[in-house]
């Protein structure tokens, strides 16, 4: 073998390396944005959850919560206490993570509540085809 065919060889070598590393950044990349998107459904609710409460629409966010967690607060009137009572009626949030994993959903960030800026955490599960709120924390730092 002479020289230049060791360099092309090897040429052809280094270009299929590169398009099989270009192509599975590639997958990582399209991946990554379905990822995104596969929360999308609780990134939704979560808004809706988040700017109804904010809005003192009490029976639309009530609305949007799990059976189990409307059993829990008893009625759209239960939800507002809770929120009253905690100080914790959200002014402005923004979710820094978002997981779905089976029929289970979780959102955490930042929230500016009225009383004080804090963490907030909204939990999500399925309710038949659709998420639905199961829990919810909005806490001072």
């Amino acid at each position: 073998m002479n020289k230049k065919t060791v360099l092309l060889v090897a040429g052809g070598i280094l270009a299929l390396c590169a398009c099989g590393c270009i192509a599975l950044m590639g997958l990582g990349l399209l991946g990554g944005l379905g990822g995104i998107g596969l929360t999308q459904p609780i990134a939704d609710v979560g808004e809706k959850f988040m700017l109804s409460l904010k809005n003192g629409e009490y029976e639309t966010a009530f609305g949007l919560c799990h059976p189990s967690l409307q059993q829990e607060l008893g009625s759209a009137q239960g939800l507002k206490q809770t929120i009253e009572r905690g100080n914790a009626q959200p002014i402005q949030w923004s979710f820094n993570s978002r997981n779905i994993e089976n029929d289970q959903g979780r959102m955490e960030g930042t929230v500016t509540m009225r009383g004080g800026a804090g963490t907030v955490t909204l939990e999500f599960a399925k309710s038949g085809s659709e998420w639905k709120v199961s829990g919810f924390d909005l806490s001072a730092k």
